[in-house]
């Protein structure tokens, strides 16, 4: 079981996106009915600084708790009520529905409550809001009625609580989202763990790259996406990677990555790192083995490079000493820690 403390690549990957809030109200919008959205001030919405799950449940759930003040007509005739309403988000990333789900979520509101009342301040709303992204629909239960069957003369004495859910899984890919940034998102979080994410990676980046307005901004995103696929998906290395952005660059929009950034980095190193390494040692020793050689070698300090980068880890300042042998082992141990990643994402 892997560390309390350590995210799971999922965890990570949706807090990256959600954190950004007008993805998050864009998310809001998209799965919440339309009289619900108007009792939020959603221009007002942020991220809280807290947490409330359970230290055994952390590696499996990202609680991302967000808050909006209630629009004001919502409030006018009901000064009783916090002028705030919690929106919490829960990513539930495990390959098959959880059918304690609605349970859960109740044990976290409680919590938030109770964290409310010991700071002074009053209960509020809450929306508990599920994103599943499993391959199967899910069909679990989406309430507390359905895990707590009651006679009717009990009923008004349970707990009432049901579970908005988004289920990736039955929703087209051109309708997951209104803002392209976040339908984008939504799609690799639909396919992370996919066979066909190879065919559609390509098209994904570009769909990526496409919205991203402000070049500056595709750097973070690049790193956050290769993290992530290629700790969740057994079909895609650093190599597949780096092509599928290679090709959605230049077929989408080339010209927006800047020079230097990480996305640029990764559309022309090793070839030509390898190309210029390989001149110079073929003609330095007069012989082709010394230009294939050098092709080698700076194809594979590419490849460390990135898997370096991807892992948010600096790369080793020695790597241009160290022999074929030792970067090769390097290599492999870079892949072997992203490969744990992905095994304990669908642990």
């Amino acid at each position: 079981m892997p560390s309390a403390d350590l995210p799971t690549p999922h965890d990570r990957f949706f807090r990256f996106v959600l954190s950004q809030t007008a993805l998050a109200r864009s998310l809001i919008e998209s799965v919440l009915p339309a009289d619900a959205v108007a009792t939020m001030q959603l221009d007002a919405l942020r991220v809280e600084n807290a947490t409330y799950v359970d230290a055994a449940l952390r590696e499996r759930h990202c609680d991302l708790l967000m808050t909006a003040p209630l629009a004001r007509s919502e409030t006018a005739d009901m000064s009783q009520l916090s002028e705030e309403v919690l929106v919490y988000v829960l990513f539930e990333h495990k390959s098959t529905p959880d059918p304690l789900t609605a349970l859960q979520l109740l044990g976290y509101i409680v919590r938030i409550w109770e964290q409310r009342q010991r700071e002074g301040q009053p209960i509020c709303p809450l929306i508990p809001l599920v994103i599943y992204h499993g391959e199967r629909p899910w069909a679990a239960p989406r309430s507390i009625a359905e895990l707590l069957p009651a006679p009717p003369a009990l009923q008004c004495y349970q707990v009432k609580l049901e579970i908005p859910l988004f289920d990736l899984s039955q929703t087209p890919d051109d309708q997951l989202a209104a803002d392209p940034l976040l339908r984008a998102a939504m799609q690799l979080l639909k396919y992370s763990r996919h066979r066909r994410l190879g065919q559609l990676l390509r098209n994904i980046l570009g769909l990526f790259i496409s919205a991203i307005h402000l070049p500056d901004q595709i750097d973070p995103w690049i790193q956050a996406i290769g993290a992530y696929v290629m700790a969740t998906n057994n079909e895609i290395g650093a190599d597949e990677f780096r092509a599928a952005l290679a090709t959605a660059a230049e077929e989408i929009l080339g010209t927006q990555i800047e020079p230097g950034s990480l996305a640029e980095r990764l559309l022309r190193q090793g070839r030509e790192e390898g190309r210029e390494e390989g001149r110079m040692e073929g003609r330095a020793e007069g012989r082709e083995e010394g230009r294939a050689e050098g092709l080698r070698r700076g194809e594979l300090m590419g490849r460390l490079q990135l898997l370096s980068e991807l892992l948010g880890e600096p790369c080793s300042p020695n790597l241009g000493s160290m022999s074929l042998d030792d970067l090769r082992t390097i290599e492999q141990e870079l892949q072997l820690r992203l490969t744990q990643r992905r095994n304990r994402s669908t642990e």
